[in-house]
């Protein structure tokens, strides 16, 4: 049975921008108080949830950066990995292509941008996550 995503594309496109709105004003937040920790929990429920429906819906890329979102700031919520201006730079830079495919994929393209560059960062950032 295949599944007609079409049917589900508005509603997903509407939930995924609000998701992405609570990334920004989450990161905002952050850039002010990098320590405060219910921010970051509220940013990673913002991107698990974006991964989810993303992966549901069969939006692999946007599902994959979410996910490589959400591995960066469990590192950074469990300590090991500082939140430093790069990183936060490197969210925004993110949350801003998550809205790029979010428009292209309601405009009835797909999402299958490349976007090896901007994963080869968190990758990066992954890397130096510190082991306790």
């Amino acid at each position: 049975m295949n599944f007609d995503r079409s049917l589900f594309i508005g509603k997903f496109t509407q939930e995924a921008r609000e998701l992405i709105q609570k990334l920004n004003d989450g990161l905002i937040e952050l850039e002010k108080d990098p320590k405060r920790h219910e921010t970051i929990k509220k940013i990673m429920r913002a991107a698990h949830t974006l991964k989810g429906s993303s992966k549901l819906m069969q939006f692999n890329n946007v599902s994959s950066l979410s996910h490589k979102m959400e591995e960066l700031l469990i590192g950074v919520q469990e300590g090991r990995l500082e939140l430093t201006e790069d990183i936060i730079d490197s969210l925004f830079k993110s949350t801003d292509f998550l809205s790029w495919c979010i428009e292209s994929i309601l405009q009835g393209e797909s999402d299958t941008v490349e976007m090896s560059a901007i994963c080869d960062v968190f990758s990066a950032f992954s890397e130096i996550l510190i082991i306790p």
